[in-house]
């Protein structure tokens, strides 16, 4: 067994020291370099590992050779992470990054609980991993990185880093939440039978599945208060092209999905703007989303998985959930700007960007370059 375990720590040791050249000789973006910093860190931390695996099985005593297999089975599985996921946006990083990593740099920056954490971009669909013992990974699609109109739902995903940085008061906000469903949904009187029993089992799944969709309401009130305007609009539009389960899922699939349903969160976001001042933008998002549900036959029905009377105290909660993140607000000229110029914000630019495109889009797609390189070149905030 000693042999073996030589052997694999070796190779490990070999594996380490490879990726950490390839990390030195990155040529990354001036916003990547912490992210860098940190993952040659980690990096580091299992080479020291590994070494001192390779010292203990110098003294070849048996006894420890459990403990030296459970390390170097754990150097192994975060390598693997390393290699599969963290190592990718350093290794292949493009200049079309720039614009994206422009944007979560200031959304780290505008948030001091965050503002000191390493991030890094990926290729994917829109999502984040927010795991805190790591910098944060975003993942944007390819053909989004050179464009403004989706890149509101970063907004989303950085939601998901806040709620990481405050999850214990966030997950005390979220029970009280589910401690409410189960009241609403709680029957009025106790059930016998097997029907009964299986209805009781649904509603007791519904509860445990209100945990992930709570963060998915709160991440979409963090884009909204953040974005205004830009946000709704791509994210609704983003989610009307996604088919027929953005606007309807059966109840027993939709009770084990970690999203809610697309149209249970368009309703939230259209009441949080109009609160927000924003009705115009409303309105529209509102009007389109109908007119394409009613294109794909589909009616607003959650089937037993939502009541109206959970409006309220999703609300507040979301209210309290936005206060405890102290995410920064979006300023009332950026929810109203019109004009590409260098005058904006990256906010402002961000809005204006959709007002032009509804507006008229042949023209957009030529003005567009421009408003880019305001954000990469200039001092916008």
């Amino acid at each position: 067994m000693r042999t073996e375990l030589t052997r694999s720590n070796e190779d490990l040791c070999h594996q380490i020291g490879t990726l950490q050249h390839l990390l030195g000789q990155a040529r990354i973006p001036g916003e990547l370099t912490g992210y860098r910093s940190e993952i040659e860190a980690v990096c580091e931390e299992l080479r020291r590992q590994v070494r001192r695996n390779l010292k203990d099985l110098s003294y070849d005593h048996p006894d420890t050779f459990e403990n030296v297999l459970r390390q170097t089975q754990r150097v192994m599985k975060e390598l693997e992470v390393i290699n599969a996921y963290y190592a990718g946006p350093l290794l292949r990083s493009r200049e079309d990054d720039r614009l994206a990593l422009i944007v979560l740099r200031w959304l780290h920056d505008e948030h001091p609980p965050t503002a000191r954490r390493a991030f890094a971009l990926s290729d994917g669909q829109f999502g984040i991993y927010p795991d805190l013992r790591y910098p944060s990974l975003f993942f944007l699609p390819c053909s989004r990185r050179r464009t403004l109109l989706y890149l509101p739902l970063l907004f989303h995903e950085f939601g998901h880093l806040l709620y990481a940085v405050h999850r214990h008061e966030m997950d005390d906000l979220v029970l009280e939440f589910q401690e409410t469903v189960a009241n609403v949904f709680a029957p009025p009187t106790r059930r016998q039978g097997a029907v009964a029993a299986q209805e009781d089992a649904f509603q007791a799944q519904l509860v445990l599945t209100c945990y992930p969709w709570c963060q998915e309401f709160f991440c979409d009130a963090i884009g909204l208060r953040i974005g205004g305007p830009c946000f709704l609009k791509a994210f609704a539009s983003y989610f009307r092209l996604q088919g027929t389960h953005a606007f309807y899922v059966p109840r027993e699939k939709l009770v084990l999905r970690e999203h809610p349903v697309g149209w249970l969160r368009i309703r939230s976001l259209l009441c949080r703007a109009r609160r927000l001042g924003f009705e115009g933008a409303a309105a529209k998002v509102e009007a389109d989303w109908n007119a394409t549900a009613r294109l794909l036959r589909v009616t607003e029905d959650y089937e037993g998985t939502w009541s109206n009377e959970l409006s309220a105290p999703l609300d507040k909660m979301l209210d309290d959930m936005v206060e405890e993140a102290g995410a920064k607000g979006i300023l009332p000229e950026e929810a109203v700007a019109t004009e590409l110029t260098a005058g904006s914000s990256i906010i402002g630019l961000l809005n204006a960007s959709w007002q032009r495109f509804e507006q008229d889009s042949g023209a957009y797609a030529k003005e567009e370059p421009l408003a880019i390189s305001l954000i990469e070149t200039s001092d916008i905030n």
